[in-house]
């Protein structure tokens, strides 16, 4: 089903939680563990919210984000960094005025299921973009490009999974490698600080930072920022 196309964040996350909060219930119910089916259903609809998240209510972020952030008047070519699924990827292939968008990913199936690069370029394929995609394996800490290479850059739900002490590195790779006057646009539930303060001290103007959106678990919020 295209649903499941573009895999689910946290898949180890999403089944403990559900399967927790279905144990508890019946563990409260049969008088082993009493008042602890009230935790179980959080832990059940913690659960639900962060499937959503994964199957509608990031797409649905996203679609608004790139709408409202990416230049109309001019020709694109995009780099998404940890594009897992190629969810982002193929939002940016579908754009008129994108030349050639390119992921790049580890291929880490622990921040999402089934994330590989075959599994990426079958979506592409489905989704009839594969002439208009590239998809690379890199990390995101020292990428295999040239700089100002792309006058767009996005990063969602990705750059938190470095960590914090390497949060700088990512961001001035970023930079590397985005072209003067690119967009770089970051997605993301942490650090959204750091990256601001980084960005800030290679020289960057931040254009925008939206309140948590709801659509996600957790919230995300969205930074946009200019290479100038």
């Amino acid at each position: 089903m295209k649903i499941f196309r573009y895999g689910l964040d946290a898949p180890a996350f999403v089944i403990g939680y559900f399967l927790f909060g279905i144990v508890a219930i019946i563990l409260d119910v049969l008088g082993y563990l009493q008042g602890w089916s009230f935790g179980g259903i959080i832990c059940i609809l913690f659960s639900l919210w962060m499937a959503f998240s994964s199957l509608f209510g990031k797409s649905i972020a996203l679609d608004k984000v790139l709408k409202t952030n990416l230049p109309q008047d001019k020709l694109i070519k995009s780099l998404d960094i940890g594009t897992g699924r190629g969810l982002v990827l193929a939002k940016l292939a579908r754009l008129d005025n994108v030349q050639i968008a390119t992921g790049i990913d580890l291929w880490s199936n622990k921040d999402q299921s089934s994330n590989a690069k075959d599994n990426t370029i079958k979506n592409m394929v489905l989704e009839g973009l594969a002439s208009k995609t590239q998809i690379d394996t890199g990390n995101m800490l020292k990428m295999p490009y040239e700089n100002e290479t792309f006058n767009v850059v996005t990063a969602s739900f990705s750059i938190h999974n470095v960590g914090k002490s390497n949060v700088q590195q990512v961001c001035q790779e970023i930079y590397r490698v985005a072209a003067k006057d690119s967009i770089i646009i970051i997605f993301d539930i942490m650090y959204l600080g750091k990256y601001k303060q980084y960005f800030k001290a290679l020289g960057a103007d931040i254009l925008k930072e939206s309140l948590p959106t709801p659509l996600t678990f957790p919230c995300a919020r969205t930074l946009v920022i200019k290479k100038v």
